[in-house]
């Protein structure tokens, strides 16, 4: 007699795959693109992502679902699917972001005299979060003194050093962030998916730059 063992495929949900990336476990591309898809989807759905509120935020619909997007794989750790599904989870997370740039709307971005956009955006702007007031109180005024603009620079200079001893890769995108490249932009460049920056973004850029804060 002979025997036929029949393999049998596990498709995994994409709760499944939401929980890995949130544990950051290793996660196949075609499957971090599927779940950007699917989260960028719950995102669009929602009637408080309109053209309106992307208008009063001064962006495009397209840029505002991209960084909340970007929120939510930054916040995927928490996700429990014995507790909500994955649209009710984007759901929640969509208001939270909302609601919070809307607490800071007037808050204006600061910039260093040489226009490369101030360190507090690249780690705070679409996670949603409030930064630590002794990382804000380091950033330069409009209008840096002279030995403000130098201090900035050295902190820059350190960041990007050390980032580049860690991942090439993540030195190019902080350095295109820094020139004010979006994060669209920098996957486009760098040949990488959105999920896959936000995950280098979390992994090394953003602790590399809040341990000189």
């Amino acid at each position: 007699m002979s025997w036929f063992i029949k393999s049998q495929v596990i498709e995994r949900t994409i709760e499944d795959i939401a929980v890995d990336y949130g544990q950051g476990k290793e996660v196949p591309p075609e499957e971090e693109t599927t779940l950007y898809n699917a989260i960028n989807k719950a995102v669009l759905s929602n009637p408080k992502v309109s053209e309106s509120m992307a208008i009063e935020l001064g962006m495009t619909r397209d840029d505002l679902s991209t960084d909340i997007v970007g929120f939510v794989l930054n916040n995927l750790e928490p996700f429990d699917p014995s507790k909500s599904g994955l649209n009710t989870y984007v759901s929640m997370n969509t208001d939270n972001y909302i609601a919070n740039v809307y607490k800071g709307i007037h808050r204006q971005k600061r910039m260093p005299s040489s226009g490369i956009q101030s360190l507090f955006d690249i780690v705070y702007e679409g996670t949603g979060e409030e930064p630590p007031v002794s990382l804000e109180e380091t950033l330069p005024e409009d209008e840096p003194s002279i030995e403000e603009s130098l201090i900035y620079e050295d902190i820059i200079n350190k960041v990007k050093e050390d980032v580049k001893r860690r991942d090439d890769l993540a030195y190019r995108m902080l350095e295109m962030l820094l020139e004010g490249y979006t994060e669209q932009n920098v996957a486009e460049e760098v040949g990488i998916s959105q999920p896959s920056l936000h995950r280098k973004k979390k992994e090394i850029i953003i602790p590399t730059i809040e341990k000189y804060f």
